[in-house]
């Protein structure tokens, strides 16, 4: 559930639903919460009941976890770049909401996070970062010519993650855009806005100066034309 569906959240579930809930397959888990609602505390209890299950299910190899928003990265000092990065980052601030480390010692077990939230006004089409067992995705759409959804192939032993590309440049590849990419794009983005405050910085300080000697010469003649009077 993201942003656009829950406006209305009366409306929201009369045509779409539970705003959280899970799918099962042979093998793996779909675990959907609705980011937007994050602070309930029934679908915290979901989260942490369900999770527990599949962590201590055998059969269960694979589990999905799908948010619009980025809640695996809120809170996380590893992800501070890329929630500069976000199509709303006002909307990823405090504390940690999901305990990865909480993850990472079940290596039976293959844990992959998909959002959202990406894409507009920037020029990070998607996101893709692998830690362990744990995988990092995110994809959204900006009108760039990079856009693209993931294509998820799920085979026997592994998963494969691929994009299929919506605009005019299918160059980018996904494990292109990890941790190190978005680090480029922000150190850019902050030199850009640097410069632009220098040159903002600048003009200001010439039209203030202009102001001055256009006062002093509105003075000076004045003075000359009293003096003359």
């Amino acid at each position: 559930m993201g942003n656009h569906e829950w406006t209305d959240p009366i409306t929201s579930q009369m045509y779409l639903g539970f705003p959280y809930y899970i799918i099962e397959a042979p093998g793996s888990a779909f675990i959907i919460l609705n980011s937007e609602d994050w602070g309930n505390k029934e679908q915290k209890a979901f989260w942490d009941k369900q999770l527990g299950e599949y962590i201590n299910n055998a059969a269960v190899k694979n589990i999905f976890i799908l948010s619009h928003r980025l809640i695996w990265a809120t809170g996380n000092p590893m992800f501070a770049d890329l929630l500069q990065l976000t199509n709303s980052p006002e909307m990823h601030t405090g504390q940690q909401l999901i305990d990865l480390n909480m993850l990472k010692p079940h290596l039976d077990k293959q844990f992959y996070f998909l959002s959202g939230d990406v894409g507009l006004n920037n020029k990070l089409p998607f996101f893709y970062q692998r830690e362990g067992n744990i995988t990092f995705i995110a994809t959204g759409m900006g009108d760039l010519p990079t856009d693209a959804v993931i294509e998820a192939t799920v085979y026997k032993d592994n998963i494969e993650f691929k994009p299929l590309y919506l605009g005019a440049d299918n160059s980018a590849k996904l494990a292109d855009y990890n941790m190190t990419k978005v680090a480029q794009l922000v150190r850019k983005t902050e030199t850009i806005n640097t410069a632009a405050q220098l040159n903002n910085s600048v003009a200001t300080k010439a039209f203030v100066l202009i102001l001055a000697a256009f006062a002093f010469c509105t003075g000076l003649f004045l003075l000359l034309g009293k003096n003359e009077v």
